[in-house]
């Protein structure tokens, strides 16, 4: 059977049908875990849906720090400042990721670019999960992916950027995605400092390409629990694109 996180049911809720299983003690977290068992899919349901659903929960409260984070997505929307960085810290619950919500929807209404990335505690030491868990989704890999049918999925993402990608290309993006048969720096290995700068220059590559003139919001969702790899790569881009209208947000 497949269960999942409180959080995690959060983000499908009304997509399927679930029942709770209570508190889990899940090797690697220092806390417990609220699990649900998936029982089967509503038909008819879609993330869509639920996504307006929750977004429709009225912000209250947050007028002030809402005005700061827009004042600082007005500098770079309106190109009057590089690239920015914007920390928001708070404790667990208080509305952080709410707050950026809101800036995100505000910023899609103005036709910009936004990219959430997610960082969690059990996948703090696995070298550039959030990048690579982000890559997965996009570009709709299975857990018992074929190794042929996975690279094809792979250069079929990575074309969508404006043109072919290289073998070295996939290779590259096979190895950090994990896939069986990638070689000895999938998974979670630390990569050798050359893979490590392919990795960052295929990475930085894609989000360049995707970005284009385009005012971009980049969010890092629990970004105390960010690997030394990816925070080496948010440096790296941010560097990289110091003159584009970029604002990255930490949560």
């Amino acid at each position: 059977s497949v269960v999942v996180s409180r959080e995690t049911l959060e983000l499908v809720e009304g997509v399927f049908e679930t029942e709770p299983l209570g508190p889990w003690t899940v090797r690697g977290l220092s806390r417990v875990v609220f699990v649900h068992r998936v029982l089967r899919a509503r038909p008819g349901a879609d993330r869509g849906w639920n996504r307006s659903r929750r977004g429709a929960t009225r912000l209250v409260g947050r007028d002030a720090p809402l005005r700061e984070l827009l004042g600082h997505w007005r500098e770079v929307a309106g190109r009057r400042a590089g690239c920015g960085v914007v920390h928001i810290l708070g404790e667990a619950g208080v509305g952080k990721t709410r707050l950026v919500a809101e800036l995100c929807e505000r910023a899609e209404s103005e036709d910009a670019w936004t990219l959430q990335a997610n960082c969690l505690e059990i996948f703090a030491n696995t070298p550039l999960y959030p990048a690579a868990s982000l890559l997965w989704s996009r570009t709709g890999l299975t857990a018992d992916e074929a190794k042929a049918h996975g690279r094809a999925k792979i250069a079929k993402f990575l074309h969508a950027f404006g043109r072919a990608a290289t073998e070295e290309e996939v290779d590259i993006a096979a190895g950090l995605l994990g896939l069986p048969g990638a070689g000895p720096d999938a998974a979670d290995a630390a990569p050798s400092p050359l893979i490590k700068q392919k990795q960052f220059a295929l990475l930085a590559s894609l989000f360049e390409r995707g970005m284009g003139d385009q005012p971009t919001l980049l969010w890092v969702e629990d970004a105390h629990w960010l690997d030394r790899s990816s925070a080496e790569l948010l440096a790296h881009v941010a560097e990289r694109f110091a003159e584009k209208p970029l604002l990255i947000v930490l949560t």
